[in-house]
This record gives C-alpha cells, structure tokens and sequence, in this order.
C-alpha cells in the first residue's frame, strides 16, 4: 500500500524548541546520532501488528463486486458507503503502522527494504491467519483501533495521501509517544504542520546527486576547488534548497 515517502510553521512552540526534522539529508549528517536513535516506545508485538494488517485488508476486501462500482462512486446505500470508507482508512493506518514498526526496529535499512519486509510478512501472516475464525474476533480489531489518530476511523470518506504525506505519517506513528502526541504536539496537528516544511526541505534526491556530483569532481585528494567533497556537496545542496551555504532558514 505504500508507494513509499515538516516542521513547524504553524506550531506555537518557538524555535530553540523545534524537533529536528530528520527526513533532511543534512539534519541526518549533522545529528546521526538523534536520527538514527531506535525509539524505545516500539514495544508492540510483531504478530499482533501484522494480524491487526492482515485482517483490516480482509474486511475492507469482503465487499460484494457488484457493490464495488457504487461504492467507488460514493452512491452505495448511506450504512454500507460509510463502512466502505472507515475500512478503507483503518486499513490504511494499520498499514502505515506495520511500516512504522519495521522502520523502528531496523532504522538503518532503506525503504525499498521496510518495503520488502512488510510486503513478505503480510503474506506470510495472511496465509496464517485466513483459515481462522478471524470475522468472529471483533473486539480484538477493536483493539487494534484503540490508538488509530481520528482521521483513520472516518467514515466519511477515504483517506488517500500522496507519497510525502504517507512518508509523514510514517515518520509519526514511529515517533508518537503513549499520549498520541509526537514533539509534545498531538499526532494529527504534527503532521498538518509537517507538511510544508517537508515540502520544501525535503530532497533526498538531490542531496545523492550533489554526493555523487562531488565524487566525480573530487581530485585525488578528495577536494573540488580548495573545499572537501563532502563540504562542497552540502553546500551546494544547501544554497539549492535554503538558499544559503549553511541550511540556515
């Protein structure tokens, strides 16, 4: 689900107390070891994350196919349209959360492998849990809601993100804390103010380019002009995207 992937715009918190925004490749090189901190929080049990996973998928794939069309349509009877819409976003939260654990556990690994990770499991876990009484245990999906941010239990309409807002969420259900909140802000809000400075910061891609850039003009020893590559690379990526050498805003 994921095609996988910011800060304070709108906080009241004042800047000494901003959160780092670690989605900014030269955050990450200059704070690696906040960055890359496994969050201690993650205590949940594999199994019940991937049954939780597996088994929003089956509700929100039980629907008869001759419902289907009025359904995407929005025009399906009021009750079943808005069932329709809730397991379409708790299934979505339950997959967001599963990549959020994989993301945790194992923070140095790259999102096509969360990716492949969580694909794998999926399946493995579907193929367990399929043959079971699964429809019955309805207080044990309950459950799996119990801390789902509002906007995953709407039946209003179907939550879709695009890739950075999926990204985002991501980057909050492995943040939050036992209150729902992420940097003392509640989980909603944090990503709502998330959003614009990561659209404007965030550019992992150009950073690899600039990387790559400074390798292939680097002499032999390892400087492009008098400046380190590595010092050259961030400062041109800087100046790209902040418009200044050091990423100051």
């Amino acid at each position: 689900m994921k095609k996988l992937l910011t800060l304070l715009l709108l906080s009241p918190l004042t800047f000494a107390e901003e959160p780092l925004d670690c989605t900014d490749p030269v955050t990450q090189f200059v704070k690696p070891e906040i960055c890359n901190k496994v969050n201690e929080n993650i205590n949940e049990k594999e199994d019940e994350i991937y049954w939780c996973y597996v088994v929003s998928g089956f509700y929100y794939k039980e629907f008869d196919d001759d419902d289907k069309e009025k359904l995407e349509k929005g025009t399906a009877e009021e009750k079943l349209q808005k069932f329709w819409y809730q397991t379409f976003n708790m299934a979505t939260y339950s997959a967001y959360k599963a990549y959020a654990y994989e993301a945790a556990i194992l923070p140095q690994i790259s999102d096509t492998e969360i990716f492949e990770n969580v694909q794998k499991k999926y399946k493995t876990y579907a193929n367990k849990i399929k043959g079971t009484g699964w429809p019955k245990e309805i207080t044990k999906f309950a459950n799996c809601m119990i801390d789902a941010p509002d906007k995953f239990l709407s039946d209003k309409q179907k939550h879709q993100f695009s890739q950075i807002e999926e990204d985002i969420w991501i980057d909050a259900l492995q943040k939050r804390d036992a209150d729902n909140k992420v940097d003392g802000i509640d989980i909603e809000l944090w990503v709502e103010n998330t959003k614009p400075l990561r659209n404007k910061k965030y550019n992992a891609e150009r950073w690899k380019s600039w990387l790559k850039s400074s390798a292939l003009l680097s002499g032999p020893e390892g400087k492009i002009s008098g400046i380190p590559a590595f010092d050259w690379a961030k400062q041109n990526y800087c100046m790209e995207i902040y418009g200044n050498f050091d990423c100051k805003e």
